[in-house]
């Protein structure tokens, strides 16, 4: 009605669109799961390796939606699937819509690659457990080996290790 009266009907045919409020919807969603995120980034506790584990797995939801999306299943997004419900009884998402969702994911996937780029996993190995058996000792730089080895060999760093958290121990 505001739109309306202040004759601003180029703006009031947005709203008027059929697919106007699964798009809003959509954004709901979306923003729920990267506030879900967010949550699991927040806290005492917290260290890079835990944040990548989160990144990852967020990144592979966001590969299983794009797959689930392309053939129409929404169910992983709770508000538009009950908007669709109140649309249309059979659920089908409308192709373009399915495009965009689509495209939005792949979207939001190569930006959190491109913001949280991937570490080496022999580095992070030395961090995550120096007394790992399987680590190669060729990757530690040749000013850091000797006092690697020394504490690899440490048996009360070891046991501080065991019983500490990663945060802890370092």
């Amino acid at each position: 009605m505001f739109l309306e009266m202040k004759g601003e009907d180029d703006l009031l045919s947005h709203f008027n669109e059929v697919l106007w409020e699964p798009r809003l919807v959509y954004l709901a969603d979306i923003f729920e799961q990267l506030n879900r995120l967010n949550l699991k980034l927040q806290g005492k506790e917290r260290n890079v390796f835990h944040h990548m584990d989160c990144i990852r797995a967020f990144l592979d939801k966001l590969q299983n939606w794009q797959r689930k999306v392309s053939t129409g299943n929404i169910a992983m997004f709770e508000n538009i699937f009950i908007v669709l419900d109140e649309i249309e009884e059979d659920h089908l998402l409308d192709p373009s819509l399915k495009n965009e969702i689509v495209q939005h994911l792949k979207s939001l996937e190569s930006e959190l690659k491109r913001y949280f780029p991937e570490f080496e996993e022999e580095e992070g190995k030395l961090v995550r457990n120096p007394f790992s058996g399987t680590l190669d000792i060729v990757v530690i730089p040749d000013d850091g080996l000797d006092e690697f080895l020394d504490l690899r060999n440490e048996s009360a760093a070891r046991d501080l290790y065991e019983e500490k958290s990663l945060t802890i121990f370092w």
